[in-house]
Order: structure tokens, then C-alpha cells, then sequence
């Protein structure tokens, strides 16, 4: 007849619990150790997909202009404007405008100077040298700044005419600019006659390329 031990049997499941229990133990502190000190792997960060701004002036009109004349020099240039703009030649001078501010100019019509867009002109280097030109002095009518600008790589200055009084179609706070490019025998003057294009004024500039 076979007798059983109480306190052996008792012995025998606390050691087994106790087994239990140091394997569970071993096994958090491998998936711990494993977790901060062997796992070197960086936390990847995905960086947010910025879209690269938009060129507005890649579909734009091109000019072209190889005929205007300085002295014995030809004067060739590039530059784009609007789709919605044109552009007309009168005399020496070249407008570029909303479609029906040159339609109006191109027949004559009376239109106020604040209408237009851009007159691009070149002068002589003798009205300069005489002080003839430029006209980029403060006045009782507007007040005048100055600063230097670069166009295609041509140095130049960037006048910036504030109207201090009404005068003409402009009224006291408007503005206008002229940039005037001094060339070997002369100067290419881009003007701005109303202030509210001056993005559109700034897009211009950034297209403008001489040609040879």
C-alpha cells in the first residue's frame, strides 16, 4: 500500500509556481532589454510632401524685340506678360496692358495713365550726362525713393514715386515706379504706371532677358 506525502506534494507546486513565474520574469525583461538597448533602429519620421510653387508666368506670352535702336546700338530683348495683356509700339514707346486698355490706345481713345500697364523706352546716354534725364526728383506733388535693383544681371535703379496730393488721374497715396537699366550707350526704362500691378509688375521683371 503506497502512502502519499502531504508536504512533499505541497513542496513539489510551489516550486513549479516558482518556475513559472521566473519564466515569465526572463521573458519581459528579454522583450525589454531587446526593446531599449539591442534595438538601435531610428524611429522613422515621414517628412510631410511639400508641393514646389508654381511658375504663373510658364505659359505666359513671349515678346520679342530685337529693333529697338540706341545710338549706333540695337537694343534686343525678351519678356513674357499675361495672357489676358497685349502689348502696342507708338512711336519709340512700348505698352503692355489689358487686352482692352491697348485696344483703346491703339485708336486714339483718351485713356488716364493709372489704365495702363507697363511702358518699356530706351534713351540716349547725352540726355543723361546733360541732366536732362532722368525726371526722378521729389516734387510738391510726390515724394521719391530710390533703390538699386538688378534685371537679367544689368544693374539699375528702382524709382518709387508716392503722390502726395491729387494730380491728374492719380490721387494722394497712389504710387508708381520706374526701373531704369543703365546700358553701354544708354538706358532701358520700364515703368509702372499703377501700383496695384506691382505683382504682376514684379512676374514681368523676373522674365525680362536681353538677346544679342
Amino acid at each position: 500500500m503506497k502512502i502519499h506525502n502531504k508536504d512533499q506534494k505541497g513542496i513539489s507546486s510551489s516550486f513549479g509556481i516558482l518556475i513559472i513565474v521566473i519564466i515569465a520574469i526572463v521573458a519581459v525583461g528579454g522583450a525589454l532589454a531587446y526593446q531599449y538597448v539591442w534595438n538601435t533602429d531610428e524611429p522613422i519620421i515621414e517628412e510631410p510632401i511639400t508641393e514646389k510653387p508654381q511658375d504663373e508666368t510658364a505659359d505666359w506670352q513671349i515678346y520679342r524685340n530685337e529693333m529697338l535702336e540706341l545710338e549706333l546700338e540695337k537694343i534686343g530683348f525678351t519678356v513674357q506678360y499675361p495672357n489676358d495683356w497685349d502689348y502696342t509700339m507708338i512711336g519709340p514707346k512700348l505698352f503692355f496692358g489689358p487686352e482692352d486698355v491697348i485696344k483703346n490706345l491703339e485708336i486714339g481713345k483718351n485713356i488716364e495713365d493709372k489704365s495702363l500697364g507697363i511702358m518699356i523706352s530706351v534713351y540716349e546716354k547725352i540726355l543723361y550726362d546733360r541732366g536732362i534725364l532722368p525726371y526722378k526728383k521729389s516734387s510738391e506733388y510726390f515724394l521719391m525713393t530710390s533703390s538699386d535693383i538688378e534685371v537679367d544681371g544689368i544693374q539699375g535703379t528702382k524709382y518709387v514715386f508716392e503722390y502726395l496730393v491729387d494730380r491728374l488721374c492719380y490721387h494722394k497715396g497712389d504710387k508708381t515706379i520706374s526701373v531704369d537699366l543703365k546700358l553701354d550707350n544708354g538706358y532701358l526704362s520700364i515703368h509702372l504706371f499703377d501700383y496695384q500691378k506691382l505683382d504682376t509688375f514684379q512676374k514681368i521683371l523676373s522674365t525680362f532677358r536681353f538677346i544679342d
